[in-house]
Formats: structure tokens, sequence, C-alpha cells
């Protein structure tokens, strides 16, 4: 599929275009913070293209926010998992079911 030239679209970008370069950010942003990142289509298309670094903007997905820079009336496009989030979830679970959890453990119950 031939990629938009987002320095004259009128629409943000879409999902099925988004690309591994466009999501490096939100992926280290996860993985530095172990916070899941929603993924929102930046206004910085058309006259204010900066570049295709800049087509996607990322939030901690725990905010119940629109952040800046998203394009106007846009929805998120995905959320961003930190890397090990689901090894190490399930390893938690795994721990609370056998009781071995920690004091800080993020199940209820306890």
């Amino acid at each position: 599929m031939e990629q938009r030239n987002f320095r004259t679209a009128r629409t943000a970008v879409r999902v099925h275009e988004l690309t591994d370069g466009m999501l490096v950010h939100a992926r280290n942003a996860a993985d530095s913070s172990y916070l899941a990142q929603t993924v929102w289509p930046s206004r910085f298309i058309g006259e204010d293209y900066l570049g295709h670094g800049c087509l996607v903007v990322t939030a901690y997905a725990v905010t119940d926010r629109v952040p800046e820079g998203v394009a106007k009336g846009a929805e998120p496009l995905l959320t961003v998992l930190p890397a090990n989030y689901l090894r190490d979830t399930a390893a938690a679970a795994e721990a609370h079911r056998l009781g071995q959890c920690s004091s800080y453990c993020r199940f209820p119950g306890h």
C-alpha cells in the first residue's frame, strides 16, 4: 500500500497507516514508564507537518484526558503495552493465586 503524503493531507493518520517508526516513541515510553501508552492521531499534518515521527501523540492510558496536539475530533488509535507487561502480569496473578504475592499486590482481596 502506498503511503499518503502527510504534507498535503487533510485528514490525520489512520490506524491502518501506522508504521513501526511512528510507534517507536510510544514503545519507548511504555517500556521506560511501565505504563500502557494510548496512541492518538496528531494535528501535525498539512501545513503543520513536522515530520513522520510527529504523526501520532501518546499519553498514559490511565488518564482520561485527551493529550495536547491531537487532531480535532480524533479517537484513540490503539494502546501500546510495555514489553513484558503480559508476562509480568501473569506471574503476579499466579503468585496471588498461590498466596505468595507481595504487600504491593495489584489484585483485589488484599
